[in-house]
């Protein structure tokens, strides 16, 4: 089961997120280190053309352009685009992974900051093996700039993923009258959220997934033009309409 995250907006809405394991950070990270890598000798490149004849080949510049800019300007790569692209970098971005703070709603400057300069002990001094002690023994999946910035990595979709087989599967009751016939407009896409809503109120049967649970009652009663189940036959109806949509469509 993947681990959560629970964040609470400023209106009290709960959220949940996934957290993100230590492979998918790996190989963001892996993306983001080759994207930079090709960016930093394309643009250095360009610079020693346009200004060799200025230049010496001294151990200063040598050093320069192959430590301290690049160690700069990757620090300034992560944070730049967490900053700018909401918590996430080009490898975050194809890997649908996103930094969320957890102190707080709305991220800050700082958030970001820390991630970046603790880059330095979690990846770049240690070949990255801080940074996977950390999260492989943290609850939250952690390095030690999520633990400094008080921020974590989460997926922005879920694993617990349905297809229509899925659904199939779950009619195992014979089911001889259609009770909406409404139900041949919905969607597969429709259903696999009944699916996925049932799912994660069996999962994790708090008060966020029982709320899910009612409004999407709510909804289905209202699309079907029917009365909304009582709280006692919820599941009860919810199936009942994934095994009707089943014979419906099938």
């Amino acid at each position: 089961m993947p681990a959560t995250l629970f964040i609470v907006t400023p209106q009290q809405v709960r959220i949940e997120y996934e957290l993100a394991t230590l492979g998918e950070r790996f190989i963001a990270k892996i993306i983001d280190i080759l994207l930079f890598s090709v960016a930093y000798y394309f643009f250095t490149y360009i610079f020693f053309e346009l200004t060799a004849a200025a230049l010496q080949d001294t151990w200063f510049t040598l050093y320069l352009f192959f430590f301290f800019l690049p160690l700069f300007s990757f620090l300034l790569y992560h944070f730049l685009f967490e900053l700018f692209k909401n918590g996430q970098t080009p490898g975050k971005m194809l890997l649908s992974l996103r930094v969320v703070p957890l102190d707080q709603w709305e991220p800050k400057l700082s958030h970001y900051a820390l991630r970046a300069i603790f880059l330095i002990p979690d990846l770049i001094m240690s070949m990255g093996i801080f940074g996977a002690l950390f999260i492989s023994g943290s609850p939250l999946r952690q390095r030690m700039g999520d633990l400094t910035a008080h921020s974590a990595v989460v997926r922005l979709k879920t694993q617990r993923t349905f297809s229509i087989t899925n659904i199939l599967k779950i009619n195992n009751k014979k089911i001889k009258k259609i009770t909406w016939p409404r139900l041949k407009e919905l969607t597969d896409e429709d259903m696999l959220l009944v699916k996925e809503t049932l799912q994660r109120y069996k999962l994790y049967n708090n008060k966020s997934h029982r709320q899910a649970l009612q409004q999407l009652c709510v909804k289905m009663a209202e699309l079907l033009q029917t009365e909304p189940p009582k709280p006692k036959d919820r599941e009860k109806f919810l199936k009942r309409i994934l095994n009707e949509y089943v014979l419906i469509t099938r």
